[in-house]
């Protein structure tokens, strides 16, 4: 794979290898039946296939009838892969075929055939009990490709460094005149012809510079290190000649005591901690870059899965930015009541419990699943389609760390922001209070909800003997579960059944939708965000419309334990 198409496309590829892995290391079969076959660039096919019609004739003496039949159908299978390729493809290629048993002890055949992102130079083929993954796991090793260019009075040298392997691009002399003890006006015409022999030193170096280290008009490094005795880097690094798509590069100054190759050697040294510290500040740089994008409220970002997701349908995402951990599963599905279209579900493993996310609203009927797979594996194979580029990132740096949490306070700040403003204006389109927020909710004028993550209110759903009619709806803090005569009917005294009792956030967090309003789920780790719990206690929202909530009749509710109708 060529650095034209992107880092970021190859830590996708590099994302998907490690799934692969992950989930081959899983894998355990019986016997000897589960073939790694590893074939490296420039092997021949023809060699490969007499080297399997071999096997298989050895295979045939296995004395245990099972296993012989297994690693019979595991070569067959091989040789059938092998057939789609005439030629070994350029970075090599990778088969894993056999029988695996699953976790209900049910036998599984597995068939994987691929050309890896980069060139493997390892030749294999094992039977045996289980997939070797080492070659592959070899492939992960960072290779990222860092520029060096080192500079001092006697000439420039301009180099790589991958994985462990230096190679020198380029390097010529220069012949700078000396500074000398002439005075008088000859003085000033030599500091003038120093400084111009100078200045077109620097231009030569910039302009090699984007010879070697540009192809297709954008960078083929991962990263830049200007090394040098003088000060010949930094005047590089500030200089209007050189590219700027390479000054965004620079990774690292670093001061050495020789030219040349040895001087080099000694960056390499010198830059070796910030090297392997690259991919750290990369993550760093684009969540930084997004959220600058909420800070500035350019309307030039989004977040979550539905906005997201109808960002990248539209065309209109420039860089997808994804964690590596993302647990969200995405669920096509058929709806024989309407047969024209399919639904498209991307579900928490929270809310795959709730099985009313497979059936029709309308019939109650089970729709027919077509495809399962998690979103960010959907995404890694189909971003490309949607003019997107992809990036995959940890949680191991403090802007990772913010962006999975619900970006740190910052996406909170703004919009708890938000709704602070609304009070200050007294414009009536909010609500707080888990009373006011859900009388609002049920008459569809909360265009946002929001709720702390750790909201402790149990709804709780009780049917009332004396009165079959209706169910009574009550929504209780820890305290107030304690008090039994909750649960009990005023006018008679009788205990209530319970029907249905479950955190408000999670049946809000499922039924939000058919309400017409968006839910934003916060932290109390931003100043705003601890004085909306402390304030508000952790539930409120922003209003489509004003509404004047002393004109409900509240007469017949128990204020202080929140008892509302069911909705």
């Amino acid at each position: 794979m060529s650095f034209e198409e992107t880092s970021a496309d190859r830590n996708v590829e590099i994302w998907k290898i490690k799934k692969l892995i992950k989930s081959l290391e899983m894998a355990r079969g019986n016997g000897t039946s589960m073939i790694s076959l590893i074939i490296p660039p420039k092997d021949q096919i023809s060699r490969v296939s007499k080297m399997l019609a071999d096997e298989f004739g050895t295979a045939s003496n296995i004395k245990s009838r099972v296993n012989r039949l297994s690693v019979l159908g595991a070569i067959t299978s091989v040789q059938h892969r092998l057939k789609l390729y005439t030629k070994v493809p350029p970075n090599g290629l990778v088969i894993y075929c056999g029988t695996i048993v699953t976790e209900e002890g049910k036998e599984k055949k597995v068939n994987i055939d691929f050309e890896p992102f980069k060139p493997i130079n390892t030749s294999l083929y094992l039977c045996d009990n289980k997939f070797h993954t080492e070659a592959l796991t070899a492939l992960l090793a960072d290779d990222n490709k860092f520029g060096f260019i080192v500079m001092d009075g006697n000439g420039a040298l301009f180099g790589t460094l991958q994985g462990n392997t230096r190679e020198v691009l380029h390097k010529f002399t220069v012949d700078l005149p000396k500074k000398h003890g002439r005075g008088g006006q000859s003085a000033l015409r030599f500091a003038r012809l120093r400084m111009e022999k100078r200045h077109n030193y620097v231009r030569k170096v910039a302009e090699v510079a984007t010879q070697l280290f540009i192809s297709n008009d954008k960078p083929n490094i991962a990263g830049l290190i200007l090394a040098g005795s003088a000060d010949f880097k930094t005047e590089l690094s500030q200089s209007d000649m050189f590219d700027p798509r390479l000054q965004t590069k620079i990774i690292k100054l670093v001061d050495v005591s020789y030219g040349g190759e040895n001087g080099f050697n000694q960056a390499i040294e010198l830059a070796a901690e910030s090297l392997a510290n690259v991919k750290f500040i990369q993550e760093k740089k684009l969540i930084g870059r997004y959220f600058d994008e909420i800070s500035q409220d350019t309307g030039k970002y989004c977040f979550g899965v539905e906005d997201t997701l109808r960002a990248l349908e539209l065309g209109s995402v420039e860089t997808l930015i994804c964690w590596e951990n993302l647990d969200i599963q995405r669920y096509v599905l058929k709806n024989h009541a309407n047969a024209t279209t399919n639904t498209v579900l991307h579900l928490t493993p929270e809310q795959e419990k709730d099985k009313t996310h497979f059936t029709d609203k309308e019939t109650g009927v089970e729709m027919e699943l077509i495809e399962s797979q998690p979103l960010l594996e959907w995404l890694a194979n189909n971003y490309k389609s949607f003019g997107a580029t992809l990036e995959i990132i940890t949680d191991k740096s403090q802007e990772g760390s913010q962006f999975v949490r619900g970006f740190g306070g910052i996406g909170e700040k703004k919009l708890i922001g938000r709704y602070f403003d609304e009070i200050s204006q007294d414009t009536g389109k909010y609500c707080f209070g888990v009373e006011d927020t859900l009388r609002a909710l049920e008459l569809g004028s909360v265009e946002t909800l929001i709720c702390w993550e750790n909201l402790d209110i149990q709804r709780y759903v009780l049917k009332n003997h004396a009165n079959a009619t209706t169910n009574t709806v009550l929504h209780l803090t820890p305290e107030q579960e304690k008090d039994k005569t909750h649960f009990t009917d005023k006018e008679t005294g009788v205990e209530m059944e319970l029907i249905e009792s479950q955190p408000l956030l999670e049946w809000l967090a499922n039924n939000y939708k058919s309400f017409g309003a968006t839910l934003e789920i916060i932290t109390d780790k931003s100043q705003e965000g601890s004085q909306f719990v402390r304030g508000f206690g952790g539930i409120g929202g922003i209003l489509r419309y004003k509404v004047d909530f002393q004109s409900f009749q509240l007469d017949d509710l128990d204020n202080e334990c929140f008892d509302l109708d069911e909705y």
